[in-house]
């Protein structure tokens, strides 16, 4: 098996998916009244969550991975982007 196959990070020129904690959405989904997806989503969703490479499992759990991505996309910015 290849190591790092699949992933973005290491290839120059790729810019790095925007990466959401894990505890953030499971707080979206608690806010949503939607308590009993918090565990299954706890076990399925890694602990940062790329909106783009795991959009299936969070529509999965109701949730729009366009809409986390405005929403989150600031906080996730904040000390990546100079002036940000």
């Amino acid at each position: 098996m290849r190591r790092g196959a699949g992933c973005l990070h290491g290839r120059p020129g790729s810019p790095r998916g925007m990466e959401i904690p894990k505890e953030k959405i499971l707080d979206l989904l608690r806010q949503q009244g939607k308590d009993d997806q918090v565990g299954e989503a706890d076990q399925q969703l890694p602990d940062q969550v790329d909106p783009e490479q795991h959009a299936g499992l969070l529509q999965k759990f109701g949730l729009d991975p366009s809409e986390l991505l405005q929403k989150f996309g600031g906080d996730a910015l904040k000390g990546k982007i100079p002036g940000f």
